[in-house]
């Protein structure tokens, strides 16, 4: 068995108050599944840092929606599942490929910040709750030494600014990850063109690539235009590299606005 559950302690924690959880490292850590007494909108940050380094940063409503795109089951509400490893890969190294590789020395914690009581929970007398467990799997020895972290995968929000109707251009990313999927917030994208090194990468409108998404069984979410450069579940090889001279996000949108966009990317450790 490649796998391990380990218990989360107890998290105490106040309505609209912050907590922030010290997680055991020395593992390679897959899921953070959090099982919790709240509405789904009341997790307002998830945020881990390693080593001080924050890799991720998402709301509640961030994760769910992560989740749902990739599984078809519904989850019930109240869970936030925090991912590492992909299930959606092909093999098995693809899957391990975004795990957190953890060594004693780290540093892991992770702080959530919670919304007020409804009126409903303020009625009944109810208390936050969370409870929950981590899948983890040991480090493998590779050639006589522990398996060491190469990737280090990072969930962030940052916003296009689409401030014209039609094409618009995002230069600015931060050059060096790999993206692996990109959730754009809203429903005004007719087309989305990549270019790197000034080659083009990628040209689909977006009837085409909710197509491509269909033919690999992902579950499009409403009000979101997907970019999944792995939808293919070879999560490496198919992952957008975006060092070099040049990278940009070119998307044409019907109407202007500033768009979210949730990152998911590799990035060498």
């Amino acid at each position: 068995m490649r796998h391990t559950n380990q218990q989360l302690d107890n998290v105490s924690i106040v309505w609209a108050g912050k907590t922030t959880m010290h997680i055991e490292t020395g593992a390679v850590l897959s899921d953070i599944v959090l099982m919790t007494n709240m509405d789904n909108d009341q997790l307002l940050q998830a945020q881990l840092k390693l080593n001080g380094d924050v890799i991720y940063d998402l709301t509640g409503e961030d994760l769910r929606m992560i989740e749902a795109y990739k599984n078809p089951d519904a989850i019930a509400a109240g869970i936030f599942i925090v991912p590492f490893d992909d299930l959606t890969g092909r093999t098995e190294d693809g899957q391990n490929l975004t795990g957190l590789v953890t060594t004693a020395q780290d540093k892991l914690t992770l702080t959530l910040k919670i919304a007020a009581a409804t009126a409903q929970q303020t009625n009944d007398g109810d208390s936050p709750e969370i409870a929950g467990f981590i899948r983890q799997r040991g480090r493998l020895e590779i050639g006589g030494a522990l398996e060491q972290r190469v990737y280090v995968p990072r969930k962030y929000v940052l916003d296009i600014d689409a401030s014209a109707t039609g094409l618009n251009n995002f230069s600015t990313f931060s050059r060096g990850p790999r993206i692996q999927r990109m959730h754009m917030k809203t429903a005004n994208i007719t087309n989305l063109t990549i270019k790197h090194n000034r080659l083009e990468r990628w040209n689909m409108s977006t009837a085409q690539n909710d197509l491509m998404l269909s033919r690999f069984k992902r579950n499009k979410q409403a009000g979101y235009m997907h970019f999944d450069a792995i939808a293919s579940g070879f999560n490496l090889m198919d992952s957008l590299q975006t060092a070099g001279k040049s990278f940009e996000i070119k998307p044409t949108v019907s109407a202007a606005g500033n768009i979210p966009v949730l990152f998911e990317v590799l990035e060498a450790a």
